[in-house]
């Protein structure tokens, strides 16, 4: 009922027919062969259903009749039929195959460009509780806090919004492989429980979102219940870096190598009911105080008396200004009052006293 021709604007890597047209005569007989079984199998209209030609598509290459490059080069041009040309879409593949998995299209859109500043989530807090001088003062040092900017709309091949990306390398970095690296991902996952064999494992790998916090087993502030990590710092760490879109990853260290460690990179920060003094104030950048108490030391005897508890991070290390945004939201919102209450037990049990914030 319908001609070569016919076939041909159905076919899946039509409507290239040029293309095609000039491949080898005994390439065209076998593709038109795969093409056979196929509207003998599923219909005579199958092949323009994305299913039946997305299978066709894969059985053409894997039996080598035309290489999975050109066979991608050809569907990078059949796209247009699928997307609007004037967007001159890209198709993204698999390494191992011609059946694009994403749609890219060059587009512009309204960035974010104080990450030098602060994060997106922290600007967010900021702009909402400063005046409108200083963040004029703000935008004349750093530019427009959001600018057109060039970047990549990616879509699936049902042309369902995946996201934006600011190239097509990192549109291609981020989404492609995905499946290979599923396992790997899990494995990540589960160490981001809170016992403390996994907080230990946890520090084998840094990822881009990690913040790996230095701690020690101190009760109230970080010890273990039950083979888990908790405590009024680890609740308040985990609360502050999911304000920051940071994953926390808390690492036991040698507390006589602390400064070292934050030198060295080898932790982000030091959270352990860590007491300001100007000395440490010389030689590390402390976060504003989070916690005001007096201690009883048992062992020894002495007591100490509006202890000022911070985050020290390294020498200049300019999140602090980040975590100081989300402490004064803490203390705005009662988030360490309550988790004062939470451990008001546990604070009494270890000597501590005349809590505030």
């Amino acid at each position: 009922e319908k001609s070569v021709y016919d076939i041909k604007s159905i076919f899946p890597l039509s409507p290239v027919k040029k293309e095609i047209s000039y491949m080898a005569e005994d390439v065209n007989v076998k593709l038109f062969q795969i093409a056979k079984k196929y509207i003998e199998d599923y219909g005579i209209d199958c092949l323009g259903e994305k299913e039946y030609a997305e299978k066709c598509l894969q059985e053409i290459t894997d039996n080598g009749i035309i290489s999975v490059v050109e066979a991608q080069e050809i569907v990078n041009n059949a796209i247009y039929e699928v997307v609007d040309s004037k967007y001159n879409p890209t198709a993204l593949f698999e390494e191992d195959s011609a059946v694009p998995v994403y749609y890219a299209v060059q587009t512009s859109e309204l960035v974010y460009n104080w990450d030098h500043v602060f994060p997106e989530v922290v600007y967010n807090v900021w702009k909402t509780t400063t005046d409108r001088q200083s963040q004029s003062v703000m935008t004349a040092l750093n530019g427009q806090p959001y600018v057109l900017k060039t970047v990549w709309g990616v879509t699936d091949t049902d042309l369902n919004e995946v996201g934006t990306y600011s190239s097509l390398e990192e549109a291609k970095e981020q989404l492609l492989g995905k499946n290979s690296n599923k396992s790997n991902v899990s494995k990540n996952d589960e160490t981001l429980s809170g016992s403390k064999s996994n907080s230990e494992n946890k520090t084998n790998k840094k990822g881009k979102d990690d913040f790996v916090i230095g701690i020690t087993d101190y009760a109230p502030f970080n010890y273990y219940e039950e083979n888990e990590l908790v405590g009024f710092d680890t609740e308040l760490a985990k609360y502050i870096c999911n304000e920051l879109g940071l994953n926390p990853i808390f690492k036991e260290i040698d507390w006589d190598e602390k400064e070292s460690l934050l030198n060295s990179n080898e932790v982000d920060c030091i959270m352990n009911y860590f007491t300001y003094t100007d000395e440490r104030a010389t030689t590390m950048t402390l976060s504003d105080v989070y916690l005001t108490c007096d201690e009883y030391d048992e062992d020894f005897d002495e007591f100490y008396s509006e202890q000022q508890v911070v985050i020290a991070f390294k020498k200049g290390d300019r999140r602090v200004a980040e975590f100081d945004l989300i402490i004064s939201k803490a203390k705005s919102e009662n988030v360490i009052g309550r988790l004062v209450d939470k451990y008001r037990s546990s604070f009494e049990a270890a000597h501590f006293s005349n809590l505030s914030w």
